[in-house]
């Protein structure tokens, strides 16, 4: 049961920091969707749910954002 807390945390931590920086970068999910290939309800779907985002995504998603992955998955404090 803690290795599904911890894990559930973890994902919405990804979410949660994913969303920051676009609208930190005041970027719509329809746009955000757009530059990775997806329409607005699946981008949103994958923010929203983040296992089912792939490296691919978070790579693409980082670069976009000019951070690492790393800030992406761990947050800003590394």
């Amino acid at each position: 049961m803690n290795y599904k807390k911890n894990h559930d945390a973890y994902l919405s931590r990804i979410s949660s920091q994913i969303r920051t920086f676009r609208k930190r970068e005041k970027i719509p999910m329809e746009l955000l969707g757009k530059r990775l290939g997806y329409c607005r309800q699946t981008y949103a779907e994958k923010e929203n749910n983040p296992e089912l985002l792939t490296m691919k995504d978070l790579l693409a998603i980082s670069d976009l954002f000019g951070v690492k992955v790393e800030e992406l998955i761990k947050g800003a404090n590394l």
